[in-house]
């Protein structure tokens, strides 16, 4: 694996799986002997693997699921009136945080772990028509609302 250089923040290191091992079986082997390192020196982080090429170690606490989950408090929204959506491995936390998850048709292979999860949809469409796919399914507006926004 390589360091992503432009990818590098405060809290995140990334890195690119090397071209040969990107979404084989070695990358994910990969992935679990960096995860296995980690553990072993004590560091408190999460190792996650997108795209079957990134891997980024972040902190414990660094959570899209979490963030969304302390706003929704802060804000009183109940869980049920969020939807999330996402299409790689950097998503699924946020996913099956008990949002109304939405899996768009362009996901990565890692994603296919969220199959049959309570509260998450996985739309046949692609990219921005996948997310309206699935917020009709959770009921958020209809087709007529999508085609009048559309005029």
């Amino acid at each position: 694996y390589q360091r992503r250089v432009r990818a590098q923040r405060e809290h995140k290191i990334s890195y690119f799986v090397g071209k040969e091992y990107q979404g084989t079986d070695e990358a994910e082997k990969l992935v679990d002997n960096v995860r296995q390192q980690l553990e072993s020196k004590k560091l408190e982080c999460k190792v996650i693997y997108s795209h079957g090429r990134f891997i980024d170690i972040v902190p414990t606490r660094a959570s899209k699921g979490d963030a969304i989950a302390w706003l929704a408090q802060k804000w009183k929204f109940p869980k049920e009136s969020i939807c999330t959506s996402g299409d790689s491995g950097n998503d699924i936390d946020m996913l099956v945080a008990g949002f109304c998850g939405i899996v768009v048709g362009n996901y990565a292979p890692e994603m296919k772990v969220l199959k049959n999860k309570p509260n998450v949809y996985f739309a046949e469409d692609f990219y921005a028509w996948g997310i309206i796919e699935g917020l009709k399914h959770y009921g958020v507006f209809t087709d007529e609302d999508v085609e009048l926004s559309l005029i």
